[in-house]
């Protein structure tokens, strides 16, 4: 699990208080996905969970705590999400080529990103605060981990080639990402056409017969 320290005043243990902080979770999330990060002001976020903003205040320290909290929930279900589909990838075409798994590794994070807004708004409007970038790499470190064992054990990458490699793919493909949400909706294939093929040309150099 991803850990995002939201800056909680405390922690709600009554049943009544969690349902409160889910409501002011859900809230921001809402916000998010209909109208921006800008617009999920602490006001907004107690409008929209119904509870008065002292009450927000005894459970976030801000709103920056609140939607730390979201994006800590939206990083751990991101990662069930993907480590889910990836064992059902290890024994399927995904691993046939390195092109086949850069491309399963893209888009196991588009879908995503497409059915749940709100994160992909957090997570690519500039949002970076310390524990959020602290949490970023945390996973990609580790996301790096399973997926370098992955490709050597399909035979994608050599042996001895470096973790490194694949964290510096998973980088590339953090950076591609980002400049796919910042263009227009309409470049958004092209883009990740073209980064698809960067990704998978930079990990090549490490497979077992590399292109010369």
């Amino acid at each position: 699990m991803v850990s995002v320290k939201d800056g909680s005043r405390r922690l709600p243990v009554q049943a009544r208080s969690q349902a409160r902080v889910e409501r002011i979770l859900a809230a921001a999330t809402a916000i998010v996905e209909r109208d921006g990060v800008d617009a999920a002001t602490t006001r907004a976020i107690a409008g929209g969970a119904d509870v008065p903003v002292a009450t927000l205040y005894q459970f976030f320290a801000d709103r920056d705590a609140v939607l730390d909290a979201v994006l800590q929930r939206e990083l751990d279900a991101l990662d069930e999400h993907v480590a889910t589909v990836s064992q059902t990838a290890k024994a399927g075409a995904a691993t046939a080529s390195l092109s086949a798994f850069v491309d399963f590794a893209f888009e196991v994070h588009r879908a995503y990103y497409r059915s749940h807004p709100a994160f992909a708004r957090l997570w690519f409007g500039g949002r970076r605060t310390p524990p959020v970038e602290a949490a970023v790499r945390h996973r990609g470190r580790r996301l790096a981990a399973g997926w370098h064992t992955v490709m050597v054990e399909a035979g994608l990458i050599r042996p001895d080639a470096d973790p490194l490699v694949a964290e510096l793919g998973i980088e590339l493909g953090d950076r591609i990402f980002e400049c796919a949400y910042r263009r227009d909706p309409e470049v958004e294939d092209a883009v990740f056409t073209e980064g698809k093929r960067a990704v998978t040309a930079y990990l090549e150099q490490h497979s077992p017969n590399p292109r010369s």
